[in-house]
């Protein structure tokens, strides 16, 4: 960051979404058993997780793009304080699937309010040529939450139960919230003043560059997915793994990922971008192929740490491409569009992964999901063809 003040809103966003995230992660890995407890249909556990990214799905772009217009601290702040509100309804038990697909539905709503536009704001502040790192090291916040929530929600689990898996939650919500109001002061529009000259939603969409990468994006969501949904079941189911040991499994990808954002940011920002986000495409569709395959727990927990190794050789690459075209198109609805096309795969995934389940055996899930991201990666590929590959 060029400034104290922008290191300021980077250090302020960077807990706010290290808090919500580590929330999140301490919850994901078990919420799929804690449902199970309450039905045994597989398609009724996709749809509590389809009801979020539908959400996202439906109000991302919408709220990404006012956020072009407006003080982006705002949609930030009335989206802690609904996540507050509905971690107060799980912290008390709710046993109505029903009720528990709506509470994921807004859950969803205040996500689309937190992530992208924080995502758009560090793009806004990040100084040209160093998107990549900039990204990457923000994205740290992310993933070491991710990383630490599972192995958190797994000692408490185990120890306390549901009620203390969902009492994380609220609390680390709340800070979140507390967090916003004590460090983000004044404004936080776009600090590079671009919103002028953003083009029509038609101009976007004849990007080569965007329709590449949408697609990809989309395709290696359902990838992502899957993993803090399903894999519980299938450890579970094969291992007879305990929480914490489900927790473990979890969170050794996230981890692995943290560990690598940063020095990946810096390699996107030095070599050939496109040839980076393909390598990591490729490869995580490969090792998504063989995680049905291996009958050792340990061996899974080593395929999660090399899916996470591909992960972080193509997300800051990625991100850092998506940043260069929100500097044409306007930051908030380039990142807005970006989590919906991740949201349509996390959506669409998790409705195929539970008709999958129902009809074909968990291990069809993994299958599907290795294919699917290796067909986006090809996609990406041909359409970006000519454009400069060289490292």
């Amino acid at each position: 960051m060029t400034s104290p003040r922008k290191l300021d809103i980077f250090q302020g966003l960077f807990v706010v979404v290290f808090a919500v995230t580590l929330g999140f992660s301490v919850v994901n890995p078990f919420f799929s058993v804690y449902v199970k407890t309450l039905t045994e249909r597989g398609l009724f556990i996709a749809l509590v997780f389809s009801g979020f990214f539908l959400a996202k799905v439906i109000f991302t772009p919408f709220l990404c793009r006012r956020s072009d217009f407006a003080d982006r601290r705002i949609f930030i702040f009335a989206g802690l304080v609904l996540h507050t509100i509905v971690a107060f309804f799980f912290f008390l038990l709710p046993e109505n699937v029903f009720f528990i697909i709506v509470l994921r539905f807004l859950q969803g709503v205040a996500t689309a309010m937190v992530r992208p536009v924080a995502q758009a704001i560090v793009g806004d502040i990040s100084p040209e040529n160093h998107e990549g790192t900039s990204m990457g090291t923000f994205d740290v916040s992310f993933y070491i939450a991710a990383g630490i929530g599972p192995l958190l929600g797994g000692a408490v689990g185990d120890i306390i139960g549901y009620r203390g898996i969902f009492g994380i939650l609220l609390l680390l919500c709340f800070i979140a919230l507390l967090v916003l109001l004590a460090t983000m002061r004044g404004g936080t529009r776009s600090c590079a003043n671009h919103i002028g000259d953003v083009k029509e939603v038609k101009t976007v969409f004849e990007n080569p560059r965007l329709q590449g990468l949408f697609p990809y994006i989309l395709t290696r969501s359902f990838g992502i997915v899957i993993m803090p949904v399903f894999l519980p079941l299938l450890l579970y189911t094969r291992f007879h793994t305990n929480h914490l040991e489900i927790g473990i499994c979890i969170a050794a990808g996230p981890i692995t990922t943290a560990l690598l954002l940063r020095g990946t940011g810096k390699l996107s920002d030095r070599w050939n971008r496109k040839t980076l986000v393909a390598a990591g495409g490729v490869a995580s569709g490969l090792f998504m192929l063989c995680v049905p395959l291996v009958q050792s727990f340990w061996l899974i927990v080593i395929l999660c740490v090399l899916l996470a190794c591909s992960s972080a050789l193509s997300l800051p690459a990625s991100t850092a491409l998506l940043v260069e075209e929100g500097r044409v198109h306007g930051l908030g609805y380039t990142m807005g569009l970006f989590h919906t096309a991740m949201n349509i795969g996390f959506f669409l995934g998790l409705i195929i992964a539970g008709l999958l389940m129902d009809t074909l055996g968990i291990s069809s899930i993994f299958f599907a999901a290795g294919l699917l991201v290796m067909l986006g990666t090809l996609f990406f590929v041909l359409r970006l063809h000519g454009m400069a590959w060289e490292l």
